[in-house]
């Protein structure tokens, strides 16, 4: 077996991180929906509630960029 085979020379190399996009995915993007909720829900009064809207939220914000992706 030659260097080339062992080292992997025929898979593309991976494409550099171009904006915030590549980085975030669905487990983020609920993540940081859930943080702002907990913090406006807590500004507003009502912790439980600011939570569960929060990662509804950031559910469907990574939803909608992981189809943008899947598109590409």
């Amino acid at each position: 077996m030659d260097n080339d085979t062992r080292n992997g020379a025929g898979s593309p190399a991976p494409k550099p991180a171009s904006g915030a996009a590549e980085y975030l995915n669905m487990g983020t993007s609920i993540a940081l929906g859930t943080a702002l909720g907990l913090v406006f829900g807590t500004m507003l009064g009502s912790l439980t509630w600011g939570l569960i809207m929060g990662a509804a939220l950031g559910a469907v914000l990574g939803a909608v960029i992981e189809g943008e992706r899947a598109k590409r």
